[in-house]
């Protein structure tokens, strides 16, 4: 039946015949000398990442023809988290490098030629994402002549130079937002020159503020009683002197007039 199985195989996708070879690595693994594995972890990692280079062309592809919609999902990062078993952060990961890919030809043809790794590419798609595809792009054959001679650790020192070579505000908010997105907060970006909430007002109005709800004797649960020290705290903020500082502790609801004792 050789016929038939040409025809089988005729049939198959590439998918069918990787998920084919994987069914029968463990039993080919077994025999081979444990010393002579090291060969085997490194075309392995190499396999890994070339189906990094296919699934970021298959993620941008089905992103962009909205096929997340039909099972319900409002956007590819759901979808991926999901349905590719990854956590939010992973998938948001993959979906921004396959978006930034795109404008980078090189990088994703190198992934694919097995050149660099998949950690390199994502590095200079973040690069991409902070400073603008078209900036990398100028940069893209240096960056990539330095990724091939470098680890994926030591290459992300070399993507953040060159952002803040390009742009130094770009590459700050850039890792302000990581920070706050690996914080598990919303990433939020402050206009440049914006002063952080509570940053310039006095010392003891920003304890107030902290103290307000909690320790203001109008507050109390026992009227007539006061916790201990809570009527000293709250009057820091009706005490300060007028002028700014006035102005502070009116935002937190305390008029300078509202005195006690």
């Amino acid at each position: 039946m050789p016929h038939a199985d040409s025809m089988c195989r005729a049939s198959e996708t590439p998918l069918d015949r990787m998920r084919s070879a994987l069914r029968d690595m463990p039993a080919w693994l077994a025999e081979q000398p444990g010393g002579q594995l090291g060969d085997v972890i490194i075309t392995s990692r190499e396999i890994i990442d070339g189906t990094e280079a296919v699934a970021a062309e298959a993620t941008r592809r089905f992103e962009q023809a909205g096929g997340y919609k039909a099972d319900g999902f409002l956007g590819m990062v759901p979808w991926l988290r999901v349905n590719g078993k990854l956590s939010g952060g992973a998938a948001a990961e993959r979906v921004e490098t396959a978006r930034q890919l795109k404008e980078l030809p090189r990088t994703e043809e190198a992934l694919a030629r097995g050149e660099i790794g998949y950690q390199h590419a994502v590095a200079m798609a973040r690069a991409a994402e902070h400073v603008g595809a078209a900036q990398v792009r100028q940069g893209e054959a240096s960056l990539l002549k330095a990724a091939e001679s470098m680890d994926p650790g030591q290459f992300v020192s070399v993507a953040r130079n060159f952002e803040h070579q390009v742009d130094a505000q770009a590459a700050l908010d850039g890792a302000r937002t990581l920070h706050e997105a690996g914080q598990g907060r919303p990433a939020k970006r402050r206009p440049a020159g914006a002063r952080r909430p509570g940053r310039g007002l006095p010392r003891r109005c920003r304890r107030q503020r902290a103290t307000a709800v909690v320790d203001h004797p109008c507050q109390s649960r026992h009227p007539g009683r006061h916790r201990r020290g809570a009527g000293r705290r709250a009057r820091l903020g009706r005490h300060y002197p007028g002028g700014d500082g006035t102005a502070a502790c009116l935002r937190f609801g305390h008029h300078p007039d509202h005195r006690t004792g």
